[in-house]
This record gives C-alpha cells, structure tokens and sequence, in this order.
C-alpha cells in the first residue's frame, strides 16, 4: 500500500514538474522569436537584444526548477540567477552602451563588445548551473562537512549589539578618518561593513525563528532601511539592494512565505534606478549636487520624457 502511494506521489510530482517546465519553456520560446522584433522599432539592436532575453530566460531556469519540483531548500541558485540577470541581462534593455571610467569618465561601447560581453555572461551562467546541480546529484557532495551554529541568546545579541549599532556609527562618522588612513584600513572596513548582513541574519532568527518581541522586528528592519540607505548614498545600487535580499532570505527560510509587497516594490525601485545608475553614481562621486535623490528624480525624468519624443 505504501509502495504504491509513493509511486503516486511521485507521478503527481513528474507532472507537475512537467507542466512546470512545458510554460517554461513555452515562455522562452516566446520571448525570443517576439521580443526582439519588437523593440527593434525602438532602435534596439537585435543581436544584443537577442542575447539579453537568451541570458534572461537561462537565468529563470533555476526558479522554474526550484517552483517545479517542489523543493524546500535555500533557493540560493535561483536568487543567485535572479541577481545575476538583473545585473547582466536587464541592462540591456534599460541602459545605453556605455560604462563608467573610475575618474568619471563615460567610455562609449563597439556593438562587438557588447554582444561578445553577453556571450560570455550567458556560457558563464551556463556553466554554473551545469556544475551546481550536477554537483548535488553527485555522491561527492557528501564529503563536504556542514557546519552547524549553534547559537546562544545573549552572546548573540552581544554580537548585534556590537556590529549592529557600534558600527553603522563608525561609518558615518568615517570622514573624521584621516584619509591617508583610509585607503590602507579600506579593507577592513569593507570587511566590518558586511558583518551587517550577518546581524541581519541574527535579528531574523530571533524575530523569525524564536518568535521573540517585536522590538527585534523593529530593529531588523530599521538596520536593513539604514544600511540600504547607506548604499544609495554612496552611489552603488548593489549595495543598496544586498540587505533587501538578505531579509528575504531569512524570512523565507523561518516562515516559507515570500514577502511579495517588498519584492515588488524593491523590483519597481530597481526598474525606475537602472536605467539611471551609471549617471547617478558619477552625479554622487563627483559630489556635483548633495540632494542626491532630486538628482536621480530629474535624471529618470528627464530620460522617460526623452524616450516618450523619440529613442
């Protein structure tokens, strides 16, 4: 009796997975043969538009599989993926061919390098994924020891209290540093700086795994809104969205529900800064104008209403 229900688990979990994968791969074909026909009329080249929905839908595949056969894992391969189009694969659609020089500069891009750029992102991905799931089916991956952390109450708030309060006070006053200490110590405070990701993981277990007070989901998000600030202000979008992505990871991993309010408006505020990053952050370095959000405002703007008259 339990032989067959195990094989009609299994039959109902192959259809799914089959399904799954059939609007998978039904979409990608889809977006490949329609999408680049159509942003051609807007002066889109269609080669490299092309290769963007090809990256694009390579990076999807994660999620599709992760959705399809049900797993209940970390999705770190399909977050990953997802990370990895919005940094290679939206741009194409979003930004000019150009990139910024470390001293400002805007250095205009040949169509051969780009389109030789997104050939190397999608072999790259490709590869990747190849090597990861073939490395979970595989008997070696037992021999990798599992670490696990046992964690204590109050050594960990210690910890938060720590890095999560001490440090973000470091690296606001970080201008008293004499500057030329701050290019030796740059390492090491780069180093401090990711220890609020950890905190950021500490503060979701106890507001998430031990259901502790609220006022640790007060303090979880108020560091997660500082830090992701703190990324704006420097110029860097990454920044900015790495602590967003580390709170969904460890509400997914204590609740298994995805926050789909915040994904949706990080991934508006994404589309809206994207197209903008490059200018944005030559804007804040250059230090032309310290009201950095009218800045960004009037950029969007200005390039929506340039789009609106003509590409």
């Amino acid at each position: 009796m339990s032989m067959a229900m195990r094989q009609d688990e299994q039959s109902r979990r192959g259809k799914r997975f089959s399904q799954a994968m059939k609007v998978y791969l039904g979409g990608s074909v889809v977006l490949l043969l329609i999408g680049p026909l159509i942003l051609v009329d807007f002066d889109y080249s269609w080669l490299q538009t092309f290769l963007g929905v090809l990256l694009f839908c390579v990076c999807l595949y994660p999620c599709a599989r992760y959705y399809s056969r049900r797993e209940t894992g970390l999705p770190t391969m399909p977050v990953f993926c997802l990370a990895y189009a919005l940094q290679f694969a939206f741009p194409v659609f979003s930004n000019e061919d150009t990139f910024l020089m470390l001293g400002g500069d805007v250095k205009y891009l040949d169509s051969q390098d780009v389109v030789a750029a997104l050939l190397l992102a999608i072999i790259g991905i490709i590869a990747l994924q190849l090597g990861y799931y073939f490395f979970l089916r595989s008997r070696h991956r037992q021999a990798i020891p599992v670490a696990h952390l046992q964690l204590k109450k109050s050594k960990a708030l210690i910890y938060c209290i720590a890095v999560g309060i001490i440090l973000p006070l470091l690296f606001t006053f970080k201008g008293l540093i004499p500057e030329d200490f701050q290019q030796p110590l740059s390492s090491l405070l780069r180093l401090l700086q990711t220890q609020v990701l950890v905190v950021i993981g500490i503060l979701g277990w106890l507001y998430y795994g031990r259901k502790e007070s609220k006022f640790y989901g007060l303090w979880l998000y108020g560091l997660v809104l500082i830090a992701s600030m703190r990324g704006i202000s420097s110029g860097a979008l990454e920044e900015a969205l790495v602590p967003i992505g580390a709170l969904f990871v460890v509400k997914w991993l204590y609740t298994r529900r995805v926050p789909l309010t915040p994904i949706i408006a990080t991934a508006l505020l994404v589309v809206f800064l994207s197209p903008v990053k490059s200018d944005y952050r030559e804007k804040v370095w250059l230090g032309e104008d310290p009201d950095q959000l009218s800045i960004t405002v009037s950029i969007q703007a200005g390039k929506i209403s340039a789009w609106r008259t003509g590409r």
